[in-house]
Order: structure tokens, then C-alpha cells, then sequence
């Protein structure tokens, strides 16, 4: 990929330097020639990541008869991150170098649906014991990321209508954070940054990527240029709201009737289960049960992965040599599927017909 290729790519700071961890790039002058930039833009903007401690030079390119260039690599020196990966019932937390490497790492249980002030608190003290154990000081902390399951605004850094996520609409997360770290505080989309995560690590030449989540509910992430599609609200990709019938009569937690997760979720898989008298009281369970070839969870399981075939096959559709996003595409993409066009609880009144598109991913 250059610079042609690159014209809807963000050249921020931080896809910059992203561009020399993954070593795409090595020298300022090959940060020129990769996204286009003007000479004084990229003198600006490495000058800068090495003024803010994030890269460092290191070294000169082999000399081919003319000036050698200076090689610039990532700074990691020091530099401490945390994380957490917040699902339904539980999630996982970790203190990571500069680089991501694990330092220190933990499960913590804790349900979402009890509120931002209890799970929030829960997690930061989490934090601060990994720190203790990873030897770290939390003063040499330089970022903390918070993956959520619902909706997220990125730029305000709020969930808005979450539907399984009681409290958290709204809810002033980096004013919570900033009273105990000073830190930048990013908050996403869970299915959002996994999808970032295969794309980087898996498929980062992948045009556009659907990654799908299945947990206690149901959410996928979009990647379009190699970057994340939020749509409106930070709601494109919420298929576990499209509305099929075959859930007909079954209630979601977001308050409607026919979710595709009331029916194909871990949460309504381990109540069916339970239903007929085997034990299954979240996703793990069921997952557990399946790998111990429990014929009732596999069969249940099964149905519940053709239902999300069903959903999936009117989101994409094949071509010769894989697959890409079908619909209309604005801006950096979308997809469309049916869906309910509203999130959360609400009259009955204002939901939108079943041939609307993905919540949040088109006008």
C-alpha cells in the first residue's frame, strides 16, 4: 500500500507511529514516500512522537552513495499501558509494556449490567494491584484502553443506549478515569477493537474485514480502510438487534421482541438449556458443555449458528476471490442487513421496519 492507496487513511500522530512499529516504515523518508505527506508535515510529526518519548532514532540505513538515512524504531522504554476487555459477565485485565507485551494479567468477575460506578471501581483497583505485581509505577502509565459491550462514542468517550448495559448511557467515563490516573483513557467497542486486532495481526492487507463476536450476546466489528466504522452513534455492526422471525415472541434485553441474540446469544442458549433441566447459567457454560459433546448444547448451538449464517449471508456477498461488504457504502463503508433502527427499551412505536439498514451504519 502507498500513498495513493492512502488517501482515506488517517496520518495522525498515532497511525504514524503505528507505521513504524510495524515496521512499514523505517525512515523519515519513508514515511514520505508511504502516505505522501509533505516533507515539513513529516519532519513535524516525527519530531513531535520524538519530543513526546515515542520514537528514538537508532542508527543509519546502509549507504547506497548518497546520505545515509536515520533509522527511527519505537521508544518503548518504561512506558506502561493497561487494559481491559470488559464482557457481560466478566472480562479480562492486563498491565502491557510500551510494545503490548504482558507484564500482568488477570479474569475479573463482574457483571456489566450492575452499573458503571461498581464495575469501573472494581476494574482501577484491579489495575492497581497488576501494577504492583508487574512492578510498575503508575506514574509511568501512558494510556489505559477499555473495551465495553454496547455502543460507544469514541470521540466523548461514552456508551450511548447500550442495551444490555443499565447506567452506562452517557455515563462520564474519562471524568471517573481522570480521578485516578492521569493517563488518556480510549474507550471502544468490545467486537470493534477484537476486529482491530485480527485486521493488524491477521489480515492488515485486507481491504475491509467483518469480525463477529458471539458471547452472552451477539455484536460484530467493521473495519473499511484499515480503520474502524463506528456509523452514527458508534452502533454500525450491532447484528444482535436485527430482528429475525424465528425469535418472534422471544424478548431481548434490549426491550424488543425478535433479536437475533434472544435466540442465538449464550445468555438464550444457557436459558434454554436450563429450560430443560441442564445446568447453564452464562456463556462459558454453554461453551463447556459443548466441548464435553452435551447433545442438547451442540444441537442449540448449531441452530443458533445457522440463524447467524442467515443474518450474515445478507451482509456480504461472494466474489471471486473472497467476499466484500454489499449496499450502498458511505464514506469509508458500511453494511447493510435488516435491523430494528433503535437501541435500547422504548415505545413499541419507534421501531423501524425490518428492511431498514444496520443501526448506526447508513442514513
Amino acid at each position: 500500500m502507498r500513498a495513493r492507496e492512502l488517501e482515506s487513511v488517517s496520518t495522525s500522530h498515532g497511525h504514524i507511529f503505528q507505521l513504524f512499529r510495524s515496521g512499514q516504515v523505517r525512515t523519515r523518508g519513508e514515511l514520505r514516500e508511504f502516505t505522501g505527506l509533505s516533507r515539513s508535515t513529516v519532519l513535524q510529526r516525527v519530531d513531535a512522537l520524538i519530543a513526546a518519548g515515542y520514537l528514538r532514532e537508532q542508527g543509519q540505513t546502509p549507504s547506497t552513495g548518497g546520505r545515509p538515512s536515520v533509522v527511527l524504531i519505537p521508544n518503548d522504554e518504561g512506558k506502561t499501558i493497561l487494559t481491559a476487555a470488559m464482557g457481560a459477565t466478566h472480562g479480562r485485565l492486563a498491565v502491557t509494556d510500551g510494545a503490548g507485551r504482558f507484564l500482568a494479567e488477570t479474569v475479573l468477575e463482574s457483571r456489566i449490567d450492575t452499573g458503571p460506578e461498581e464495575v469501573l471501581t472494581r476494574i482501577f483497583a484491579t489495575f492497581k494491584r497488576l501494577l504492583k505485581q508487574a512492578g510498575r509505577l503508575q506514574s509511568g502509565v501512558i494510556g489505559i484502553g477499555l473495551g465495553l459491550p454496547g455502543p460507544v462514542n469514541v470521540e466523548a468517550g461514552i456508551l450511548v443506549q447500550p442495551p444490555i448495559m443499565p447506567g452506562w448511557n452517557n455515563y462520564p467515563i474519562r471524568q471517573f478515569t481522570a480521578r485516578r490516573f492521569k493517563a488518556p483513557l480510549f474507550v471502544e467497542n468490545d467486537a470493534n477493537l477484537m476486529a482491530l486486532g485480527e485486521f493488524r495481526v491477521h489480515y492488515p492487507d485486507a481491504a475491509s474485514l467483518l469480525f463477529v463476536k458471539v458471547a452472552t450476546g451477539i455484536g460484530a466489528g467493521l473495519i473499511f480502510d484499515g480503520q474502524i466504522y463506528n456509523g452514527v452513534d458508534g452502533g454500525a455492526g450491532d447484528i444482535g438487534h436485527v430482528r429475525i422471525s424465528e425469535a418472534a415472541g422471544l424478548r431481548c434485553d434490549c426491550g424488543n421482541d425478535g433479536c437475533l441474540a434472544a435466540i442465538a446469544g449464550g445468555k438464550a442458549i444457557s436459558r434454554m438449556l436450563s429450560e430443560r433441566g441442564i445446568p447453564a447459567a452464562s456463556s462459558r457454560d454453554v461453551m463447556q458443555l459443548v466441548q464435553n459433546g452435551n447433545s442438547e448444547a451442540v444441537a442449540l448451538t448449531r441452530a443458533a449458528g445457522r440463524l447467524l449464517g442467515q443474518v450474515l449471508a445478507t451482509a456480504v456477498r461472494p466474489r471471486t476471490g473472497g467476499f466484500r461488504p454489499t449496499g450502498r457504502v458511505p464514506q469509508r463503508g458500511a453494511l447493510r442487513a435488516p435491523c430494528t433502527g433503535r437501541r435500547g427499551p422504548g415505545p413499541p412505536g419507534r421501531d423501524a421496519p425490518t428492511d431498514a439498514c444496520w443501526r448506526g451504519a447508513a442514513p
